[in-house]
This record gives structure tokens, C-alpha cells and sequence, in this order.
């Protein structure tokens, strides 16, 4: 793997789209953290949006434009 690849991702909202990516990004061996408004008990899992994307160096929102995401 290239450097870049040892690289923390954040996938915010765990959707069908996210997850997908983060499954995807996950078996290519990147270092996942996710956050989802629902609990989903996967690997990597943080409580919090901010703790998901502390240390990553990209973040990736796979978010619904609804009223719940505005708060």
C-alpha cells in the first residue's frame, strides 16, 4: 500500500451509500472511523461526528438533506 493509504478516513452517515464506501474502504485495508445517527455496531464506530474525524485526513459525508441534519 502507498503512504497515503495509511491515512485515517472518516465516513459520516452510514446509509446505503455509506455504507458501502465505508465497507469498500474498509476491505482495502484503509484505517476507517464512521458516525452514523443510528447505532450500527461496526468496527470503528465513534459516538460523535467531531470524534469520527479526529485524525482523518479526509472526510467523506454521505448525509440526507433533511431537518435532522440541521440540528
Amino acid at each position: 500500500m502507498s503512504e497515503f493509504s495509511k491515512n485515517r478516513i472518516a465516513v459520516l452517515g452510514l446509509g446505503i451509500i455509506g455504507s458501502r464506501a465505508r465497507a469498500r474502504l474498509v476491505e482495502a485495508g484503509y484505517d476507517v472511523a464512521c458516525w452514523s445517527r443510528t447505532t450500527k455496531d461496526l468496527t470503528g464506530e465513534c459516538q460523535t461526528p467531531e470524534d469520527a474525524i479526529k485524525g482523518a485526513s479526509i472526510i467523506s459525508i454521505y448525509l440526507k438533506d433533511s431537518p435532522a441534519v440541521r440540528t
